[in-house]
């Protein structure tokens, strides 16, 4: 009743993909026929179902057993007595209904094995060979980058694959209590029948809860690229934002910067106008003691002159009467008058010292005065400097940060990019099916055939056609056809001496035409039995460890 009439058939090895809309498809069509035979057995078999004659059916069996020789361990080896038991002329063979019934508890039973084994087969291949094979997220290509629509995705995965998973043990948990059930004879089986039917249910439920995360695995990779493709739009706006930011705080850091350096050349020349005024009101302080100094050495001069005029004056108003009439001979009114000129002058010089003090005192109280006022300005300025060297700073990581969001922002849009051109390249389902490929793994699409071509065609030498003649070709080609084929190429070259080099490059893309299936291993598994290991290892080194 149950069996696969369509591709893709259960069980079977799967063929070499078309696209990957197909392997879902393929997936899917396994779902579907799943779900069609478990509604069709239950329908069939299950419905309406019960164990109210199951008494009859374990006197019966009972009768059967005592009756014949054999032990009827399973519904197998009970199923193969019905037909005996039917042709019976006694008790046995009257019982039409029970027979009846009981040929119907065998076939279901028969019936239900072959569903649970193709079932589980389907789910299986469903699974293996087409969903996870081929519905893969690629989040090896972000390089440890978290973007969301593909950890959703990967995410998405992992739990469609635990849901299928734990449904195949819920349905192997009902087979395993259904065998536990049926115990060592048919009679045991049919004793708890009721039990039987539903563990069946169980199974069926379990088979049937797989469709669910299958279809949301598929409709989730069908919109994968979508999504991907929107979050690449929203990555490239957020980057063209954070050029704009990035622009912007350029010029404000330019800003801050000259801002900076006018400040610190500002504070430059304020701190030396402060230090020219410290200097200017200490050359006061200086000039004022050399003041007081000079003017006390003036007082004493004057006062000893002084002392001097009157000493003079005294002399000359004591004079005798006689020199009243005529002017004495002895000069002192001359150096009366000597020594009043010189205490005048002295006194307008001591006059001048003292308004020199007291003009040098205002100086420098006016200097100290401009200092107090500079220095205030000098300290707030350099707080001034402070802040806005710190704004500086902080402006300079700000844009740091922004152009390592920006760097971070490319190797994403980049890594999308590479996601979108892994994903939707025809020839992924192709690669992965014939080289294989495992979650974590980054697919490489460089044209590693052609670049070990060009390697083997450099190093085999004269032994090109030794090498052509060991190529494995699908389908065969024999050894006569071989020669042909290297006496047409030599027959493309007028030279007597052809390039050997050349030559083996056109021998191996011969061979890539010629035959269906061709690899870098096969190339190299041909060069290392015409003794060319030096070759193979480099194709292996420069090709295949690159690739790996």
């Amino acid at each position: 009743m149950y069996s696969e009439k369509s591709t893709p058939r259960a069980g079977q090895p799967p063929r070499a993909p078309i696209s990957l809309e197909g392997e879902r498809r393929k997936a899917m069509k396994l779902i579907y026929r799943l779900e069609k035979d478990c509604e069709t057995f239950r329908e069939k078999y299950l419905l309406g179902e019960t164990d109210e004659n199951s008494d009859e059916w374990v006197e019966f069996v009972n009768l059967a057993k005592n009756k014949g020789t054999s032990h009827y361990k399973d519904y197998r080896v009970f199923s193969r007595e019905l037909d005996r038991l039917r042709e019976d002329r006694g008790y046995l063979g009257s019982r039409v209904l029970t027979i009846t019934q009981l040929e119907k508890v065998c076939e279901r039973a028969r019936q239900f094995e072959r569903l649970y084994q193709l079932n589980c087969q389907r789910v299986d291949d469903a699974l293996n060979q087409y969903m996870a094979k081929y519905c893969q997220s690629f989040f090896a290509e972000l390089e440890d980058l978290d973007v969301e629509s593909v950890r959703d995705y990967e995410n998405g995965i992992n739990d469609w694959q635990y849901e299928i998973n734990d449904c195949l043990m819920e349905a192997e948990r009902a087979k395993e209590d259904l065998h536990d059930i049926a115990g060592t004879s048919f009679v045991e089986y049919l004793n708890g029948y009721g039990s039987v039917l539903r563990c069946m249910h169980a199974a069926l439920d379990a088979f049937l809860g797989v469709a669910d995360p299958f279809r949301s695995w598929v409709t989730a990779d069908e919109g994968y690229l979508t999504k991907v493709r929107l979050e690449l739009d929203c990555l490239r706006r957020q980057k063209q934002n954070k050029n704009e930011v990035l622009r912007k705080n350029s010029f404000k850091i330019n800003e801050k910067k000259s801002k900076e350096l006018r400040t610190s050349f500002n504070n430059k020349k304020l701190g030396e106008k402060v230090s020219g005024t410290v200097s200017n009101r200490q050359f006061c302080r200086k000039r004022e003691f050399s003041f007081v100094d000079k003017i006390e050495m003036a007082e004493n001069i004057l006062h000893e002159r002084q002392m001097e005029l009157e000493e003079a004056m005294n002399k000359l108003h004591t004079r005798p009467l006689h020199s009243l009439v005529r002017e004495p001979s002895d000069g002192m009114k001359d150096k009366t008058a000597r020594l009043q000129h010189e205490v005048n002058k002295m006194e307008r010089n001591l006059e001048q010292m003292k308004k020199g003090k007291r003009n040098m005192r205002e100086t420098r109280y006016h200097l100290q005065k401009e200092y107090h006022h500079l220095q205030g300005v000098y300290e707030a300025n350099i707080k001034k400097a402070e802040r806005v060297s710190e704004e500086f700073k902080d402006q300079k990581k700000q844009v740091r940060d922004i152009t390592e969001d920006i760097k971070i922002l490319d190797r994403k849009i980049r890594a999308l990019k590479r996601v979108i051109y892994v994903k939707s390249h025809p020839a992924t389902v192709k690669k992965i099916f014939f080289e294989g490929f495992a979650p974590g793994e980054k697919l490489d699409f460089r044209d590693t055939l052609r670049e070990a071509i060009d390697v083997a065609a450099q190093g085999v030498g004269k032994d090109w056609s030794k090498m052509y003649q060991t190529l494995p070709f699908n389908p065969p080609r024999d050894p006569l056809l071989r020669s042909q084929d290297l006496e047409l190429l030599d027959m493309d070259f007028k030279s007597v001496h052809p390039p050997t080099e050349q030559m083996a490059l056109r021998s191996l893309d011969k061979w890539k035409s010629l035959s269906k299936v061709t690899s870098v291993n096969a190339l190299v598994r041909t060069l290392k039995s015409i003794k060319k290991t030096d070759v193979a290892k480099q194709i292996e080194k420069n090709v295949l460890t690159v690739v790996n």
